[in-house]
């Protein structure tokens, strides 16, 4: 705003000519001085409501109010102010936190006692102190059991808090986590083989004891296609076993043999189980067993 006041006005100027100062702040605000310190701003009523509207406002009732916007949002969001007091509450958070209406007006804690001491209301009130946004993934105790990502930052003269579940996403990466290891604990396994092939059944992931007992090295196993490492008299039980689950069939267990990149064969019991992506079918993974 100091970049739009065009004078300074004593206070007894003020008194002296008020019809003018006025007239000029109902343009651009005017600062007004006392014995040489400014004191206080004389500005237009209209730019005075506009900076004082409380921010859960709805001047506009219509569908894009920032109101309604907030209650659309599929993200919790609470707008404080300084004293912790909720300022507004949008629909999402109302709903995952099981609030009442009642709670515009009471402190946060009050209308959630489960924050009291947590991580997140640590982080509020850091931001409210120091005005510097904050970012955190928490267990929640608004929902035990499930997990947030809790975002907090200055807003104007208040703090909004954003939060979103990512209980899903943090599960994900916990199968994932899950999944390289059991990856890890087979290739380990001299006795035991894996191998991730795509719908048209070649390759495109193996491990360390499959590329011993074939003799051939993991990145020069990617892209063959599986059946060509499989003995010629067990080729067509093979192919139709993994044809069949790459059709939607269910998991199938098997006995085939493979032929290394060396003289010999090699006896394996074979499970298949169809590998599903977000968007469908994506190939089939392969757990053998030795059995020689």
């Amino acid at each position: 705003m100091s970049s739009e006041i065009v004078d300074d006005v004593t206070a007894g100027e003020i008194v002296r000519a008020f019809a003018e100062w006025s007239d000029r702040a109902s343009k651009r605000p005017v600062r007004i001085t006392r014995h040489g310190r400014p004191t206080h701003v004389l500005m237009g009523i209209d730019r005075f409501e506009a900076m004082t509207t409380p921010i859960d406002a709805d001047e506009d009732q219509g569908e894009f109010s920032l109101r309604g916007l907030a209650n659309y949002i599929s993200e919790g969001v609470f707008v404080l102010d300084a004293e912790e007091r909720i300022m507004f509450a949008n629909s999402f958070a109302r709903a995952f936190c099981n609030m009442h209406d009642t709670a515009n007006g009471c402190r946060l804690t009050e209308a959630l006692p489960s924050l009291e001491h947590s991580v997140a209301i640590g982080q509020v009130r850091r931001t409210i102190a120091t005005r510097i946004p904050a970012q955190a993934d928490l267990p929640s105790t608004m929902a035990p059991g499930r997990w947030l990502n809790f975002q907090t930052f200055p807003l104007r003269n208040y703090t909004a808090c954003l939060f979103r579940d990512i209980t899903d996403e943090v599960e994900n990466h916990r199968l994932a986590d899950v999944k390289e290891a059991m990856l890890e604990a087979i290739s380990l396994h001299s006795d035991v083989g894996y191998v991730r092939i795509n719908m048209r059944g070649m390759i495109e992931r193996t491990d360390q004891s499959m590329s011993k007992w074939m003799a051939m090295d993991a990145e020069r196993l990617k892209g063959v296609r599986l059946v060509d490492l499989i003995a010629t008299n067990h080729r067509a039980a093979m192919s139709q076993s993994i044809e069949k689950v790459l059709s939607g069939g269910a998991a199938h267990r098997c006995e085939t043999v493979m032929v290394p990149n060396r003289e010999g064969e090699v006896k394996l019991l074979c499970s298949i189980v169809p590998l599903h992506g977000a968007y469908g079918a994506e190939g089939a993974v392969l757990v053998y067993t030795r059995k020689d």
